[in-house]
């Protein structure tokens, strides 16, 4: 279950990971403001909701392509360590890839980071139980 169309998966795994990386590279000097300031609350629970947003709906695109049961919990678990693992180096290198954030931007991305892949963990489940409760209310 976890193995079948293992490509499509990690395909969209990077191609979710580059496409937050190059949003922050292009505009996170606009939307990652201090942890210390008063927009800073507001900020992230804009970024994250906006994150949801586009997760559910990579996820039902992603579930057309593989059609197996759970699939998008699949695509949840491997985007997460894919992302996760990538990550890595992006914040090692920070200083080199995003060399215009402050140290406090920095951190404002981490906690974005951390938040964003609980989602990405989070969002896939819902969806399979909807649609699982979807399909029992059909069937009965």
């Amino acid at each position: 279950m976890f193995i079948e169309k293992l490509g499509v998966t990690m395909l969209f795994s990077v191609l979710i990971w580059f496409s937050a990386t190059l949003f922050f590279f292009f505009f996170g000097k606009f939307v990652l403001v201090s942890t210390n300031s008063p927009g800073f609350i507001p900020m992230l629970l804009i970024l994250e909701v906006a994150t949801a947003i586009l997760l559910f709906f990579v996820m039902i695109y992603y579930k057309k392509i593989d059609t197996a049961p759970y699939s998008s919990i699949k695509l949840g678990v491997y985007g997460t360590a894919v992302g996760l693992l990538l990550d890595t180096f992006i914040i090692r290198y920070s200083s080199y890839i995003f060399p215009e954030f402050s140290s406090q931007q920095i951190l404002s991305f981490v906690i974005w980071m951390f938040l964003a892949y609980a989602i990405y963990l989070i969002i896939p489940v819902w969806i399979e139980h909807f649609l699982t409760v979807k399909h029992k209310r059909f069937k009965s």
